[in-house]
């Protein structure tokens, strides 16, 4: 009973090392990423934001993709990330309700394995910098929008 006990753990072990292997855990994190524009007298009249946090279910990994306008959230999305060491991809997974709680259906124009966006990381001079590639999901921001925060 005990060796049966043993081999079911290392097993269990080997499988959570296996899965950690395969992503790196370089990207695993909180990333935020914000646009700001001025009015006419040079007060912020809009900012756009988006949110990146990753999660882990017995199933593996999954990112919550929060966006909206000021202090308005607009959409909310789980995401599956798959990673390599430069490049993480965001897939629609399915949405979520805006507001915690809420009865309301969500809807998007996303379908199940759609890519959103990518996040490259590439070396500028002695410094790494994360890029944004925007996929389905379609933004004018700066190619370096999301920043992990530390």
């Amino acid at each position: 009973m005990k060796k049966l006990i043993y081999i079911s753990l290392i097993t269990a072990f080997l499988a959570v090392a296996a899965n950690a292997q395969a992503f790196p855990v370089s990207w695993v994190g909180t990333y935020e990423g914000m646009v700001s524009s001025m009015n006419a007298e040079g007060n912020r009249s809009m900012s756009m934001w988006a949110k990146i946090e990753f999660g882990e279910t017995e199933g593996g990994r999954y990112v919550v993709y929060t966006e909206g306008e000021n202090s308005d959230t607009y959409n909310k999305y789980i995401l599956t990330p798959k990673a390599t060491a430069t490049t993480l991809s965001l897939y629609f997974e399915n949405c979520m309700p805006v507001e915690y709680g809420s009865s309301e259906p969500c809807t998007s124009e996303f379908k199940k394995g759609d890519l959103l966006f990518q996040l490259v990381k590439t070396k500028a001079g002695r410094h790494n910098v994360t890029h944004t590639v925007w996929q389905k999901l379609k933004k004018d921001t700066d190619k370096t929008f999301f920043v992990k925060e530390t």
